[in-house]
């Protein structure tokens, strides 16, 4: 007898970084359950990549100004509609994500090779960060800045180190491996971005505050 097809609900995944890392256990997930219909509570930035890769079949999208609120009041409700609930970190390890699932051409505005990739890199202000890019541009790579969410810092960024390519906000967080797999490296701080080229197997560096 087939096996009924049942609605899991996977929780946890609070912000892009965590859903990035999850990504090994939700495609483990997938092939173990590959008729399950799976849904994933995640930020409205990661819902792309997980479609595209395949690993969700629907994502819930909730702000997390109204997660509180959501939790107390419609939890149950929720709960009714799934046969299963899984916490993202009870999955277990094991399997690359087919990162090709969720390619596509962005050759229209990507730069010519060779080109670094740089995103925000925790604790460093704008101008160290500027002026990073512009020892790259000296260096004769082409200075891509990848953000998923414009954010202020962006445009502070960008006014400080104007050799800077933006494609904040062009692409998704679905196109990173594509983008970093592409560039002669991957430069940021611990985001949704750079570990997620790091974890496709593209050559990333990855700083923290206090880092030269």
């Amino acid at each position: 007898m087939a096996e009924r097809a049942q609605r899991l609900l996977v929780t946890g995944l609070y912000d892009l970084r965590s859903c990035v890392l999850a990504l090994t256990r939700l495609t483990a997930l997938r092939a173990v359950s590959p008729h399950h219909h799976i849904t994933v509570i995640a930020p409205h930035a990661a819902r792309d990549l997980l479609l595209r890769l395949r690993v969700a079949d629907q994502v819930q999208v909730i702000a997390q100004s109204a997660l509180a609120t959501i939790i107390w009041t419609l939890w149950q409700k929720i709960l009714r509609r799934f046969d299963a609930v899984v916490d993202a970190a009870q999955l277990r390890e094991g399997i690359t994500p087919d990162w090709k699932k969720a390619a596509r051409d962005l050759s229209s505005i990507l730069p010519a090779p060779p080109f670094v990739v740089l995103s925000l890199i925790d604790g460093w202000p704008a101008v160290r960060i500027a002026a990073l890019a512009r020892k790259l541009d000296v260096q004769g790579y082409k200075v891509v800045l990848l953000g998923i969410v414009r954010t202020p810092a962006h445009d502070r960024l960008l006014k400080a180190a104007p050799v800077l390519i933006d494609l904040t906000g062009s692409v998704d967080l679905a196109d990173v491996p594509v983008i970093a797999h592409g560039a002669h490296a991957t430069i940021g701080g611990r985001d949704g971005v750079a570990t997620l080229a790091a974890l496709s197997g593209a050559r990333t560096v990855i700083l923290s505050q206090g880092t030269d």
